[in-house]
């Protein structure tokens, strides 16, 4: 069940990987004013958004199946706190690492979406 987890959260962080890219472009375009581009680019960001949710509900599914499994590993634990309550491992080592590029990229896809946010309404006031 662990590496299920573990492919699961590659997954995830490959999804926000994508987000940023999207962000990136809808930036360029948001700058450009070439409002094609970024009907296109928000089409393919719902897309991915909806991929990301289901993403997460397989997430909680197998946090759900793992809590029962496990001992002291709550349902609704948080990936830092699940990364304290487990022995050094490889398995430890793997998560440890998605968790740390899954933090950067949603923290990336964040500000891309707030930046993006900022400039959209520049674009509307212009």
């Amino acid at each position: 069940m662990w590496r299920e987890l573990i492919a699961l959260l590659r997954q995830i962080r490959d999804a926000y990987a994508k987000s940023i890219d999207i962000g990136k472009k809808k930036h360029h375009a948001l700058v450009g004013l070439d409002f094609q581009t970024l009907d296109a680019l928000n089409k393919q960001e719902e897309t991915l958004t909806g991929e990301i949710r289901q993403l997460e509900e397989k997430r909680l599914k197998l946090m759900a199946e793992l809590s029962k499994e496990q001992a002291g590993i709550e349902q609704d634990i948080k990936l830092s706190k699940l990364l304290e309550k487990l022995p050094s491992s490889p398995i430890r080592s793997s998560l440890y690492t998605l968790y740390a590029e899954l933090s950067e990229n949603v923290k990336q896809a964040r500000q891309l979406s707030d930046d993006n946010r900022v400039l959209i309404r520049a674009a509307m006031t212009a």
